[in-house]
């Protein structure tokens, strides 16, 4: 404790002159705020559990979610021996029911929905998309949708998007090369009416 309050005092008071240099990774930007020691104990396990890499090779962006209120937060839970208060909304039927939902709402305004179905490629010229090639889940039928496209929105991962692009090779290479957390869902069945106070516990 008292290593990480003067390591805090000493960078607060020389905050004008340490935050005059620019911090370029996450591990400088928690430095340069909290102090070495608290930034090492503290928020660069934080953020390696948060992104699955060390601070050091993290962009400054990656602490954005590193501030006073987290800190003040998790330090008050540990003396009181138990986990900081937060408010989570999570639907009650599960995720899946929030795409339920917003695939109701767009067949209300007309809209057509395709489901297990796959995007081949998104065919461009000049900065426009001209055409969207699908393929149906059962890899049979491949069509395309080349009605008027004004805007595209894209969920796919970023590799496969730059892939259906068809963009140019080193792109390709270089999406190929970024990393992807893994999202492991578990559903308890517990004989009890009220056990949590949110329906959904997150665990980094």
């Amino acid at each position: 404790f008292s290593l990480s309050t003067v390591s805090y005092l000493r960078t607060w008071l020389n905050a004008r002159q340490i935050q005059s240099v620019e911090a370029e990774t996450a591990q400088d930007s928690t430095r340069q705020r909290f102090g070495q020691h608290l930034s090492r104990i503290f928020f660069e396990p934080y953020l390696r559990s948060l992104w699955g890499l060390p601070a050091d090779e993290l962009t400054q962006a990656a602490s954005q979610y590193c501030t006073d209120t987290t800190l003040m937060q998790e330090a008050w839970s540990a003396v009181l021996g138990r986990q900081a208060a937060r408010t989570a909304h999570y639907p009650s039927m599960g995720a899946g029911s929030v795409w339920e939902n917003c695939k109701a709402l767009l067949e209300q305004r007309e809209a057509t929905v395709s489901v297990n179905t796959e995007v081949v490629s998104i065919e461009h010229r000049q900065g426009q998309v001209k055409q969207v090639v699908v393929r149906a889940g059962d890899g049979t039928t491949t069509r395309s949708i080349d009605h008027p496209i004004d805007h595209l929105i894209s969920s796919l991962p970023l590799l496969s998007l730059v892939q259906a692009l068809k963009a140019p090779a080193a792109v390709v290479k270089a999406a190929g090369q970024l990393r992807y957390r893994h999202l492991i869902t578990v559903g308890l069945v517990i004989n009890k009416a009220s056990l949590f106070d949110q329906q959904c516990l997150y665990v980094q």
